[in-house]
């Protein structure tokens, strides 16, 4: 389960961040100049037909700096332990540079370096291993708002290994992900859709192969004065499953 969530995660930093026309809180529809995140995840729980805070899944705490990008990201299990943190490093131009995870004991466990053209557009994305091996890579094409509309994987040999196409609807607002194996075949389907403030409210996810479609649902209990969400439910299949909240730091 770690692994994939450590994938998960580093690959949805290389669909959403991808150049410098808007900086991460922007990308995530932040509003203000958010210094820090705790969110937490819960199992849901329903009492007298009220929805309550069930155990305790894990706990992620997110740094941003004054530009407006993440820095730091570190999970926590249930118990408050570190099971994991990802540092995001950026160049002169405040593009990323690379996106390091380390274990909990601090030692490395992967890396990606993120390179650009001349016109600092991305190009290819390195995937390495905690020994500097290289574990594959991805050939990326953009869109005029720096989206990433395509992205093709390859391994350490250079070999193709399956493709991703995205469309959006505005910067950072996927709203179709399809995802093919190396031999052409549709693999995963995922659609997306936003409410007028740009909160995901529908994420509905059909894996063709185990024909398995997961349809998810996303709605806003309670907001800041920023108009941020502080309490958010979960829902498959129309079901509350988990819930969300957040403690919102500012920068003064």
């Amino acid at each position: 389960m770690k692994g994939k969530i450590y994938i998960t995660i580093l690959i949805l930093l290389c669909l959403v961040q991808s150049c410098k026309e808007q900086n991460s809180l922007v990308k995530i529809n932040l509003k203000g100049n958010v210094k820090r995140i705790d969110t937490y995840f819960y199992d849901a729980a329903l009492k007298f037909g009220e929805i309550h805070n069930g155990s305790l899944i894990y706990q992620e705490t997110s740094y941003f700096n004054k530009n407006g990008d993440i820095e730091n990201v570190k999970k926590y299990t249930s118990d408050g332990s570190l099971q994991y943190q990802e540092t995001t490093s950026y160049n002169k131009e405040s593009e990323i540079k690379d996106i390091k995870t380390y274990r909990s004991d601090g030692s490395l466990e992967g890396k990606i370096i993120y390179k650009y053209d001349n016109d600092g557009i991305l190009k290819e994305m390195q995937f390495y291993g905690s020994d500097g091996k290289l574990l594959g890579y991805f050939m990326t094409k953009t869109d005029k708002y720096g989206n990433v509309i395509e992205q093709k994987v390859y391994d350490t040999r250079g070999r193709f290994a399956g493709k991703t196409i995205l469309k959006y609807i505005d910067f950072g607002k996927m709203i179709e992900k399809k995802h093919y194996k190396k031999d052409g075949k549709l693999d995963i389907k995922t659609t997306c859709k936003y409410n007028d403030d740009g909160d995901i409210i529908m994420e509905n996810n059909y894996e063709y192969e185990n024909t398995q479609n997961n349809k998810w649902s996303f709605k806003y209990i309670k907001l800041d004065k920023l108009g941020n969400w502080t309490r958010q439910g979960v829902y498959r299949d129309g079901i509350i499953e988990y819930v969300n909240t957040r403690e919102i730091e500012y920068y003064e």
